[in-house]
């Protein structure tokens, strides 16, 4: 009953759309904490809001693959998403998606592109985004960079 609840979450994540991507991208990662020698952990600038709901659901899938195979795959005892906002110079921001682990690292990453990778490469070309992952012995790291100007507003932060 709890692996169909989050094959039906996984389908159409409700809390991304209540929540945001930042909220989702906790959930992800809640819902993986029960595997007890691995620590998870979340890292999100605050103020970054997704107008663009079609964006955020591609990047909560990509997300939710790369913590999926960074559980199965790597042997590492940390798994991390962290979700930033990067000046690339003048008026040029960018969001960093990034989905890390300190594993084994992928052996070889050309012959080793994996049904799951090549979706997380498609879903970050549909969405115009940027994907590379850097891999070696002290782990594996996903990256998306997305222009920020078609993708998000800056949320005005109220004390």
């Amino acid at each position: 009953m709890e692996k169909s609840r989050q094959l039906a979450r996984g389908l159409c994540p409700v809390h991304l759309v209540a929540h945001g991507l930042q909220a989702a991208l906790e959930e992800i990662i809640f819902s993986f904490s029960y595997h007890p020698d691995i620590r998870f952990e979340f890292h999100g600038d605050k103020g970054i809001d997704f107008q663009d709901n079609n964006r955020a659901t591609h990047l909560y899938h990509i997300a939710r693959e790369a913590i999926n195979n960074a559980v199965k795959h790597s042997k590492g005892s940390l798994v991390g998403i962290s979700l930033t906002l990067e000046n690339k110079g003048k008026s040029s921001e960018q969001i960093h998606m990034c989905v890390h682990d300190n594993g084994q690292g992928i052996d070889d990453l050309g012959s080793t592109r994996g049904i799951g990778l090549q979706i997380m490469e498609y879903r970050a070309k549909l969405i115009d985004a940027q994907f590379y992952i850097d891999s070696g012995p002290e782990g594996t790291r996903i990256h998306v960079l997305l222009n920020r100007a078609v993708s998000v507003t800056k949320k005005e932060m109220s004390s």
